[in-house]
C-alpha cells in the first residue's frame, strides 16, 4: 500500500475506515492468509490450556484487531489533538507526569505490543518531559520517513535503539526530565543475559531498559493500555519502582514480563501474536531467570 493512498486514506472518517478494515480482515485471515503459522504456533505454545477452538476464536479476533490497528496507525497520520483526546483517554498518564515534574523527576515506562501502542504519541502533547520513542529503524527509508512523521506529530523525540543509552544518560546529565518509553517486548539476539519464563516459553529481553533505570535512578512505570472497545482505548502508568538502582540485576524486567503476561492472558486477542517472539533457543550457558 503506497504512501500518497496510505495518507489518502487516513483523511477518511472512522466508519469508512472500519468498513475497510472488516474487508481487509478478510482478505488477511482468509485469502492472504498473513502470518497464519505463526500466530497458530504461538497461541498453541502460549496457552496449552485452552481448546483448539478457543485459541481460533482468540486467532479471528486477533486478525480483526490487527487490520483495525493497521488502519488506525494511518489514521493517526491525519488526526488532531481533539481527535485523540476523544479516543484515548490519558487522564491518568498525565497526572502522573505531573507528579514526577513537581518532584524534579524523569521517567521510564515499560511497554509493549498491545492495544494501539500507536497512538500514545498523542500523549507528547503533555509538555513537562522530553517523550522519547525507542524504536528500530525500518528497512524502507520513505516508509520510515512517513512512520516517523507520524509519530513525531505532536512533540516526540525518536530514540533509535543504537543510540538510546548514551542519549538518555545526556538527559539525565544535564538534568533535563525525559520520558523514555520502550517497547520492551521485541526479541533481542538469542546471546542476550535475560532469559525468563513467558506465556510457558523460555523468552529472552532485551536488558537496555533495565540498565538505563539502575543508572538513571528514573522511577519505572507499566504501561497498562487497554482497548476499551473498538476505536476508543484507555492508559494508565503503574508504578513498578521508584527506585530501580536498589533492585537486582534484571529484577525490572522479570516484574515487566509478568506484569505483561497477566494482561495478555486477560485479553490475549489485543497483542502482536504475529511477531515471531520465540524464534531463539536459550543457550545452555545461559540461566533462566526465575526471580
Amino acid at each position: 500500500m503506497g504512501i500518497l493512498f496510505q495518507k489518502g486514506i487516513s483523511h477518511l472518517p472512522f466508519p469508512i475506515i472500519y468498513f475497510i478494515s472488516d474487508g481487509m480482515f478478510y482478505v488477511m485471515y482468509y485469502l492472504v492468509r498473513y502470518r497464519r503459522k505463526v500466530v497458530t504456533q504461538n497461541l498453541r505454545n502460549s496457552f496449552p490450556e485452552k481448546t483448539e477452538k478457543e485459541r481460533n476464536i482468540i486467532e479471528r479476533k486477533f486478525y480483526h484487531h490487527l487490520s483495525d490497528l493497521f488502519l488506525e496507525s494511518i489514521k493517526a497520520y491525519s488526526m488532531t489533538e481533539q481527535d485523540f483526546s476523544k479516543r484515548i483517554d490519558l487522564t491518568q498518564v498525565f497526572r502522573v507526569f505531573d507528579e514526577e515534574y513537581q518532584k524534579g523527576r524523569g521517567l521510564i515506562a515499560f511497554s509493549t505490543h498491545y492495544a494501539n501502542w500507536e497512538w500514545m504519541l498523542y500523549a507528547a502533547t503533555h509538555k513537562t518531559h522530553k517523550y522519547l520513542v525507542v524504536y528500530r529503524i525500518l528497512a524502507n527509508p520513505d516508509y520510515e520517513q512517513f512512520i516517523t512523521g507520524i509519530r513525531t506529530r505532536f512533540g516526540a523525540i525518536p530514540l533509535p535503539m543504537e543510540h538510546t543509552y548514551k542519549t538518555i544518560l545526556d538527559y539525565a546529565r544535564r538534568n533535563e526530565l525525559f520520558g523514555a518509553w520502550f517497547c520492551a517486548d521485541q526479541t533481542p539476539p538469542p546471546t542476550t543475559h535475560f532469559w525468563t519464563s513467558f506465556l510457558n516459553q523460555e523468552t529472552p529481553f532485551f536488558q537496555g531498559a533495565d540498565k538505563i533505570a539502575h543508572k538513571t535512578n528514573a522511577p519505572v512505570y507499566f504501561l497498562d493500555l487497554r482497548k476499551l472497545k473498538r476505536g476508543y482505548y484507555k492508559a494508565e502508568l503503574i508504578k513498578m519502582s521508584d527506585s530501580p538502582k536498589d533492585l537486582p540485576e534484571n529484577e525490572l524486567l522479570h516484574l515487566y514480563a509478568k506484569k505483561m503476561e497477566s494482561i495478555i492472558r486477560e485479553t490475549p486477542e489485543y497483542w502482536l501474536w504475529s511477531h515471531r517472539r520465540w524464534k531463539h533457543k536459550r543457550p545452555a550457558n545461559t540461566p533462566l531467570y526465575e526471580g
